[in-house]
């Protein structure tokens, strides 16, 4: 299976039909606060049930545009609390993530193209320049989503409508059924992945969803 080139050609119009957008980030538009409130909005009117162990997932999409450039899939992922992770990506956006700690174990490591410093007792991120350690995964994720916003111009999350997306047809069968909704956040997400020719997107070390992106892979169209 190859990205779908409707999808590569035009994102956002490929989105529309199984797609809600949450919120918008343009770095010549919207500030922090404004960005949150919208996300707050969005799931007062689509609420998340009560996010216990085995709750159903919720999967969502993240794009972005350079300027005059087309927009690209840059994070497709699956989350029981959907509104807490994406809460939690823009507040990495904006810098709040990172770890104040000065105890000389911070090393120099470039990732993601960003400017790093190595400074020990340095305890904020100041501009462009950000400290994290190497084994530390919310620090790198923090770098991650922080490279985002410097990089594009405007970025948009989106919720996937998964029955819309995936178009399951008339289950009838109660083990077809139940197939279906114990797996189709995985589903969702692999397969919308691969459609988007997504940039940074990788399946869960040991879950479904890297079964059904190997899978995808070996299909031919």
């Amino acid at each position: 299976m190859k990205a779908d080139i409707n999808a590569i050609n035009d994102l956002e119009n490929y989105l529309k039909p199984f797609a809600r957008e949450i919120c918008t980030i343009n770095k010549n538009l919207y500030e922090e606060n404004q960005i949150l409130d919208d996300i707050e909005n969005y799931f007062n009117k689509f609420s998340i049930k009560e996010t216990d162990y085995g709750h159903e997932g919720r999967v969502w999409i993240l794009i972005g545009k350079e300027d005059g450039k087309c927009y690209k899939s840059l994070m497709v992922a699956q989350s029981e609390n959907i509104y807490d992770e994406i809460t939690k990506d823009v507040q990495r956006m904006y810098n709040h993530m990172f770890h104040d700690k000065d105890d000389g174990t911070w090393e120099t490591k470039i990732k993601y193209d960003l400017d790093v410093f190595k400074n020990p007792s340095k305890k904020e991120s100041d501009g462009d320049l950000y400290l994290y350690q190497p084994d530390d995964k919310q620090g790198k994720k923090a770098y991650f989503y922080r490279y985002l916003k410097k990089k594009y111009n405007v970025l948009k999350f989106y919720e996937v409508m998964i029955d819309k997306f995936l178009e399951p047809g008339d289950l009838t069968d109660l083990l077809k059924k139940n197939l279906y909704e114990i797996s189709k956040d995985y589903y969702c997400e692999s397969l919308l992945a691969i459609k988007t020719d997504c940039k940074n997107w990788e399946p869960y070390g040991s879950g479904v969803g890297k079964r059904f992106y190997f899978q995808f892979l070996s299909e031919t169209d």
